[in-house]
């Protein structure tokens, strides 16, 4: 189980597909890390493209992180959702 793995890693993200590919071409992303301002994360997956708007949109840069590892952002065993522009 992925976060098992990571449970003494402060910081990690599941990203898009989009981001994967804008962030990481012609790489494996898992391992790589991104920064979101001043916070650095270990991306620890990557989830499919999904809608979050509209059926017609385009898929954007979007990154879940798990929020039980950043009680300043608020405690709760589930993802949440970070999209970046």
């Amino acid at each position: 189980m992925l976060v098992n793995r990571h449970a003494n890693h402060q910081n990690v993200t599941i990203i898009n597909e989009t981001m994967a590919g804008h962030l990481f071409p012609n790489k494996d992303p898992i391992g790589q890390v991104v920064r979101a301002y001043k916070d650095l994360y270990t991306v620890i997956g990557v989830a499919r493209n999904s809608k979050s708007r509209t059926v017609g949109e385009e898929p954007v840069n979007c990154a879940y992180l798990f929020l039980d590892v950043a009680p300043e952002r608020g405690v709760i065993n589930f993802f949440g959702i970070g999209v970046c522009p």
